[in-house]
């Protein structure tokens, strides 16, 4: 019994210690996401928010627009033209971006365990769905702290 306790007094300081180093880690790593975005000159819509998930990770969710809608009233054919170009080249460079920064950070995030992950889940918003189509809702970049070269890159 007296092994017992002391197993579970050992595990509760092991979660207080990830608790502590991942507030810690939160604001950094937030601050850090949302550069990555701004750097490719899209608009971060909804600023990154992160989490510590327990037995998973850290979890990092931020809204960004590649372009602001387009004026219905009046349009810009040179814009309409050179939309879907820019959306793509900015798409290209946010998932470079995003895929160095978690490659980086996860190896040295002490809030994740040997075996969990870092997820950046980046929402986009179409404003343009007429000109830039089959645009995906999310981005969703995974890495694990074991194989921080393997960056995992689903479409949504």
């Amino acid at each position: 019994m007296l092994k017992t306790l002391a197993f579970l007094m050992m595990v509760g300081m092991l979660q207080a210690n990830t608790a502590d180093a991942f507030k810690k880690e939160m604001v950094p790593l937030q601050s850090d996401v949302d550069r990555a975005v701004r750097e490719t000159g899209s608009q971060v819509m909804s600023t990154s928010r992160a989490a510590l998930l327990d037995g998973y990770g850290v979890v990092v969710v931020v809204g960004v627009a590649f372009e602001p809608p387009s004026n219905p009233l009046f349009p810009s054919v040179s814009n309409t033209t050179n939309l879907a170009a820019t959306v793509q080249t900015k798409q290209k460079d946010i998932k470079a971006k995003i895929i160095a920064l978690v490659g980086k950070r996860v190896a040295s995030m002490e809030s994740i365990g040997a075996e969990e992950s870092l997820t950046v889940v980046v929402q986009l918003d179409n404003y343009n769905p007429v000109i830039v189509k089959n645009l995906p809702s999310e981005l969703i970049f995974t890495v694990k702290k074991s194989n921080p070269q393997v960056v995992g890159i689903k479409e949504l």
